[in-house]
């Protein structure tokens, strides 16, 4: 269902409304009609000026945004019912300034400039990081996401990748379209750390 469709419906056609997509809208106002919502895709394209909506849908579980200005986003201070989180080419360089997303254990990131692993401070118990990155990957910082099982990489340059081992959580690197400097020596430091890689 999409957002257009919703002027018309009452509010007991709307608690049936689970998953929901929203394409070039600014403004979220009347979200919290939808109560039982537990997935939402954003195609932001930088025009929704508040995202304090979302924090109303207190049995969302899946949030997706695309295109969004980070710097609105980072306005809402926490987000603590989603467990899946999709951040797609936010239209602002920087992440530094994320909301708290406490509960994400999965997270997806794609991202088009440097991107700096330190910045996930913010999803302190992220298990499963999905990484696509159209630039260098600088893994200094990683250690803030200590309960890491599952790296999805895509599209990165990785030339110091040591840190990425020291995680002790960490039992699988998937790598599509990397480049890394000396992949022999990135396999055999995984497989030392009994960390699986796949290609």
């Amino acid at each position: 269902m999409n957002l257009y469709s919703l002027n018309s419906l009452n509010k007991t056609e709307l608690s049936n409304v689970n998953i929901l997509k929203i394409k070039n809208v600014s403004n979220l106002k009347g979200l919290e009609y939808i109560e039982n919502l537990n997935t939402l895709d954003i195609n932001d394209d930088g025009l929704i000026l508040d995202y304090l909506p979302i924090t109303k849908l207190y049995n969302l579980k899946t949030l997706s945004i695309h295109r969004c200005n980070l710097n609105v986003l980072s306005e809402v201070a926490l987000f603590d019912k989603i467990d899946t989180f999709k951040l797609i080419y936010p239209k602002t360089d920087s992440i530094n300034s994320l909301p708290l997303f406490p509960k994400v254990k999965n997270l997806t990131i794609s991202f088009s400039s440097d991107f700096q692993l330190s910045t996930l401070k913010n999803f302190p118990n992220v298990e499963e990081f999905s990484l696509c990155l159209e630039g260098p990957l600088i893994v200094d910082g990683i250690e803030v996401i200590n309960n890491l099982k599952t790296l999805n990489l895509s599209y990165a340059y990785i030339s110091d990748y040591s840190k990425l081992f020291d995680i002790p959580t960490l039992k699988t690197i998937s790598l599509k379209n990397c480049y890394i400097v000396n992949l022999e020596d990135f396999i055999k430091q995984a497989e030392s750390k009994g960390i699986k890689v796949i290609m």
